[in-house]
């Protein structure tokens, strides 16, 4: 069933056995990372930005080439109970890329090298 509007969407996420990236050009996906941060594993193209920096095939979600192979991915999820659970519980560990003091680290070193 598609969604419309929630001002829940945490808990919608995590009521879905996966969420479907099916943009073919995309900034960074602020939906993948919070399906993420559900435990919710998402299945994207592999587009040039955003999907390829968050998902990890086969870990907490899948990187598709094309229509057939996402509609292939979308139904192993709604049978592979066990799979859905195993990527579930890894979608977290994400995180340690995205975190706050990551990206204090990151910043710091951009404006020490430009100062340099």
């Amino acid at each position: 069933m598609l969604k419309g509007f929630t001002d829940n969407k945490t808990e919608v996420f995590q009521k879905a056995a996966c969420s479907i990236m099916t943009s073919k050009s995309e900034g960074f996906g602020l939906s993948i990372l919070e399906s993420l941060a559900a435990g919710t594993p998402v299945v994207s193209y592999n587009i040039k930005y955003g999907p390829k920096d968050m998902i990890y095939d086969d870990k907490n979600g899948y990187l598709v080439k094309d229509i057939d192979e996402l509609a292939e991915k979308v139904i192993y999820f709604m049978l592979e109970e066990r799979k859905r659970k195993k990527l579930s519980k890894q979608t977290k560990s994400i995180f340690k890329n995205f975190g706050h003091e990551n990206y204090k680290v990151k910043w710091r070193y951009l404006l020490e090298e430009n100062m340099s």
